[in-house]
């Protein structure tokens, strides 16, 4: 069962826009959230799950921030590359000197 988003406090608003005193708004709302179940979304509701957005993003920010780039990928390509020609040209040199040795 999906849930109803209702913001209590517009509904407030906008039946004391039409000249509902706010008593009269806040008992229309509060018969409203009854029949829904009691499933309605206050401001404070709202207003958490705003927050909840802006941590979330917060937190995506940090990830992309931590990410690599491709040039740094590019960069750790080089670095690899050169030292496994290193290793290379060492595991020849070795072996040639032990072939000269036997």
């Amino acid at each position: 069962m999906s849930t109803v988003m209702f913001d209590t406090h517009k509904a407030i608003k906008e039946l004391q826009e039409v000249g509902f005193d706010e008593p009269q708004a806040e008992v229309v709302v509060a018969t409203i959230g009854e029949v829904f179940g009691g499933n309605l979304a206050t401001k404070e509701d709202i207003a958490d799950v705003k927050r909840e957005i802006a941590d979330v993003n917060r937190r995506v920010d940090d990830v992309r921030s931590e990410m690599a780039t491709k040039s740094d990928l590019q960069a750790l390509e080089i670095r690899l590359l050169v030292r496994l020609g290193g290793f290379m040209a060492g595991v020849a040199g070795i072996t040639v000197a032990l072939i000269k040795l036997l």
